[in-house]
């Protein structure tokens, strides 16, 4: 896959989400809008969009610049982004990156309807619904709401980059948070009304109004997931945290920091990569299959283990039995053969994954890797 929402950026922490040319969109990507460059254009080329109210692009440290909403009629207006070109509605997947900074009973991260102020929505809508739940929802009109409840009450999303979609299609709908399926519902009907009037980010037409960042979004015509592989990709993600985890390390009595008894959880690896033009491939961890957020920053001249400038690439599936080589200068993770990576290696059991890196010719890099989808 050649993006990320997710934002793909979704997103972004000491980087930016999304920066992918037209023509090398996938078929299925019906509106890209990453908010790197400052602006709401459409990195797919058809639906461009429209701030209202005191939306603006904001970049704070530590993260890519992003939308920034006040919760008082900020917004984005995109249009019909099922229209020009005539887009499936009988499946489809909405993701996004998002930071609360309050949260409401009623809120909208996106949906589709009448404009704003029309009061009805029609679509898909992404937020919370206090008729519905108290969680965060994902739901589709058919003549009455059909919902699929996360179980994640809103608060605890505030103040954290948190990746979310919402999928409709043959599965039914579904709910996902930080990559882990949260919520379902049977429902496989798609959209009823092919001709609404717009998509809008961070509101709905009952003016139900998001307060805090939208990193990213990425809408697809066809039903995303993060289990079967549909999501594998290796572009930077979008806003995902201020730093990982392993940023909180001090290093500096020590070199490089890969001591397994200091990795704090969700760290699974953390380890110090110097530049070098010959031996390229550095061993990494095996770990168990799964989601997992790697992050990599420049190492702090003079300091072993240490960097301040941290980005994030994934969340990326390993899978059991696969090899991995993850370059830690172009941000792309591969499958290799074992052999690609050593002649004294054998393929990995079904119950691992095994993760090398890449380094770079240049500058030396500093590694850690975080579990995503651990409870």
């Amino acid at each position: 896959m050649k993006i990320m929402l997710i934002l793909i950026s979704l997103a972004l922490l000491a980087t930016s989400t999304i920066s992918i040319a037209s023509e090398e969109m996938e078929d299925e990507i019906i509106a890209l809008y990453s908010f790197f460059d400052g602006n709401a254009d459409d990195a797919a080329g058809h639906h461009p969009g429209e701030l209202f109210g005191d939306a603006s692009f904001v970049s704070e440290e530590n993260t890519g610049p992003g939308l920034k909403l006040d919760g008082s009629g900020d917004y984005v207006r995109v249009g019909n982004v099922h229209q020009n070109p005539k887009r499936d509605l009988s499946q489809g997947s909405i993701e996004m990156w998002i930071r609360l900074e309050s949260a409401p009973k009623d809120f909208v991260l996106a949906a589709s309807g009448r404009e704003y102020g029309g009061s009805w929505d029609d679509g898909f809508y992404l937020g919370t619904h206090s008729s519905y739940s108290k969680n965060l929802v994902f739901m589709i009109w058919a003549g009455g709401w059909k919902v699929a409840d996360s179980g994640i009450a809103p608060e605890d999303l505030i103040g954290e980059w948190r990746h979310v979609m919402g999928t409709w299609g043959p599965r039914g709908m579904e709910i996902w948070v930080n990559g882990s399926l949260k919520g379902t519902n049977p429902h496989t009907g798609g959209l009823t009304n092919p001709n609404y009037a717009t998509v809008l980010l961070g509101t709905d037409s009952w003016r139900s109004d998001t307060h805090g960042m939208i990193g990213g979004v990425v809408m697809w015509d066809d039903q995303r997931s993060f289990s079967d592989g549909g999501l594998e990709r290796s572009e930077e993600v979008g806003h995902v945290g201020e730093k990982p985890k392993c940023a909180d390390f001090d290093c500096r009595e020590g070199a490089p920091c890969q001591s397994s008894g200091i990795l704090p959880w969700p760290v699974v690896d953390y380890t110090d990569l110097g530049a070098s033009s010959t031996d390229r491939n550095a061993a990494g961890p095996l770990l168990d299959p799964g989601r997992y957020t790697i992050w990599i920053g420049k190492r702090v001249s003079g300091e072993i283990g240490v960097s301040d400038d941290w980005k994030a690439y994934g969340p990326l599936t390993l899978k059991g039995g696969m090899s991995y080589l993850f370059d830690v200068y172009e941000g792309k993770l591969k499958p290799v053969e074992p052999e690609e990576l050593s002649s004294m290696l054998d393929q990995v059991g079904s119950d691992q994954a095994r993760l090398w890196y890449k380094r770079s010719t240049v500058n030396p890099y500093v590694v850690c890797v975080e579990r995503v989808d651990a409870n």
